[in-house]
């Protein structure tokens, strides 16, 4: 989704900015070039796939691990079992290296 803005009326200065959205772009978050960390809150998954939506620069990525209740990783399911994925997705199937079926 794309809007565009006036900046800046009736001074030479004046010009139109595009501002544009993803579809689901309403929150976000941002890393830096070192790389950053989120956690949500607990939550209960009752399915057979995780999908998530991202958007990452070429030199970044997106890697996910799930954790019990303890913040413990489950097994298979460890970031270091996760597999790195790079892009823009809307919907994208979060896949582990050697996750259980």
């Amino acid at each position: 989704m794309s809007f565009l803005v006036n900046k800046n009326y009736g001074q030479p200065t004046a010009h139109v900015t595009r501002y544009a959205l993803r579809l689901d772009g309403f929150a976000s978050l941002h890393a830096g070039y070192a790389g950053g960390e989120m956690v949500t809150r607990s939550l209960r998954f009752k399915g057979r796939a995780m999908e998530i939506n991202f958007s990452t620069s070429a030199a970044g990525s997106v890697r996910v691990e799930l954790q019990d209740h303890n913040g413990v990783p489950i097994p298979g399911f460890a970031l270091s079992d996760s597999r790195e994925m790079v892009g823009d997705e809307i919907q994208r199937v979060v896949s582990w290296k050697r996750a259980r079926t």
